[in-house]
């Protein structure tokens, strides 16, 4: 069970869809890396339990 918050994460960059674009961000803590996508809609890949899902955030910290 993946117990991360992802609450410090490093902005990795964007990524231009049909919809908008796609921000990519890297877990400080866990290694994962989120994408959101212009929905809003979060998913993880990789970390801790190295599957693709969708991801809860209860709060961000963006690192630059």
């Amino acid at each position: 069970m993946d117990m991360c918050n992802h609450e410090k994460l490093e902005y990795l960059g964007g990524e231009k869809t049909d919809g908008g674009f796609n921000q990519y961000f890297r877990c400080l803590e866990c290694g994962a890396v989120l994408v959101m996508t212009p929905s809003g809609t979060v998913f993880k890949i990789g970390g801790r339990d190295a599957k693709v899902e969708e991801a809860k955030i209860l709060g961000m910290k963006i690192v630059l």
